[in-house]
């Protein structure tokens, strides 16, 4: 039974804590075990952490009907600078997906990116990457995403306070899965401590898109037992190896400029592949001012017209028009003109 209290850090530490205790252990990550050890234990982490949850959630939780979608909709999504850019922060979110006279469906997740935290797992949704199974089922038929919003969120952690905050947050994720019933199964009990949906599961207003709960996935850095110093020490190494790969990268983009076509923007390893290049028909237009069909305007026709009407460009020894003078110097080049051109000559002088 949830208890009453007017806090929501207190309702989470008791909810947490019993989803641990009643989850049997063959379905949890046994690192859960070690990590949250005790209720004062899931307190002090939640309270370390920074740990904060959406407005108005106490309410929702301890209310006698269960929320509708428009709650989820309402969950607070956050910017930075107004440029649309998610802040850094770990989170457990919720998907809204809608599609026209159909019931909503729903999705609860977490994110744990070591430098960019949910940011980075809303910016896959977008790209439609790493798309869970039943979300990706749901936008198939016709669903779409119309909200990513936070139920709880805390401050990216220091390289040291990563694993064991991880560990908490696929707690959380778990339990606001089972509370608010975003499981796939209405029948199921995915072997957790059901009951503690607070209403009656057929009473919700939504589909749920979770495939299985988040208390059995394995936890990064888990089995590398490192120490808090040599975390850091770990978290420093990437850090310095990324800023290692970027400078070479640049550098290897400003050597490829060495054997630089500016005349088509194209860059190669080698002056022989420039040389190749150079000979290719495309590029040959372009130095020739010779516009490729596709870039042609819709007038272009009626001016390279009037130019042939007019006999603008004419080559008079082959009686040969066209309608522009890059086209007349290339037939100009042929050895069916200079043959002509010859013969033209000779009967001229003849003459």
């Amino acid at each position: 039974m949830a208890p009453e209290v007017s806090d929501i850090l207190e309702y989470m530490v008791w909810l947490v804590w019993t989803f641990l205790t009643l989850t049997p252990a063959k379905l949890k990550n046994p690192v859960h075990d070690i990590i949250l050890t005790s209720e004062d234990v899931v307190a002090k982490l939640m309270s370390d952490s920074v740990l904060e949850f959406a407005p108005g959630l106490l309410d929702v939780l301890q209310a006698s009907v269960p929320p509708s979608i428009d709650i989820f909709k309402s969950l607070p999504t956050f910017f930075k600078r107004g440029r649309g850019v998610y802040t850094k922060r770990w989170a457990v979110y919720a998907i809204v997906l809608e599609k026209d006279f159909c019931r909503p469906k729903l999705y609860i997740g977490s994110s744990t990116h070591g430098e960019h935290g949910v940011r980075q797992r809303f910016l896959q949704y977008e790209n439609l990457v790493n798309i869970p199974k039943f979300v990706h089922a749901a936008m198939r038929d016709g669903y779409e995403i119309t909200h990513k919003g936070l139920l709880c969120w805390a401050p990216l952690p220091t390289a040291a306070a990563r694993f064991r905050l991880r560990v908490l947050v696929l707690v959380l994720e778990t339990a606001f899965s089972i509370v608010f019933w975003a499981m796939y199964s209405t029948t199921k009990d995915y072997g957790m401590p059901k009951h503690l949906c607070p209403w009656e599961i057929d009473t919700v207003h939504y589909d749920g898109c979770c495939s299985h709960p988040s208390i059995g996935e394995g936890v990064e850095d888990e089995k590398e037992g490192l120490t808090a110093e040599q975390l850091e020490a770990k978290a420093s190494q990437k850090k310095q190896q990324k800023k290692e790969y970027i400078k070479e990268f640049k550098a290897t983009q400003k050597a490829l400029r060495r054997y630089e076509c500016k005349t088509c923007n194209l860059a190669f390893e080698e002056q022989a592949l420039l040389n190749m290049h150079n000979l290719t028909k495309r590029h040959v237009d372009k130095v020739r001012g010779i516009a490729p069909k596709v870039a042609k305007t819709p007038g272009y026709a009626t001016w390279a017209q009037k130019n042939i009407d007019k006999k603008k460009h004419y080559c008079e020894p082959c009686d040969y028009v066209t309608s522009t003078s890059s086209k007349l110097k290339i037939h100009e080049s042929s050895q069916k003109h200079k043959s002509k051109k010859s013969t033209f000559e000779a009967a001229g002088s003849s003459s």
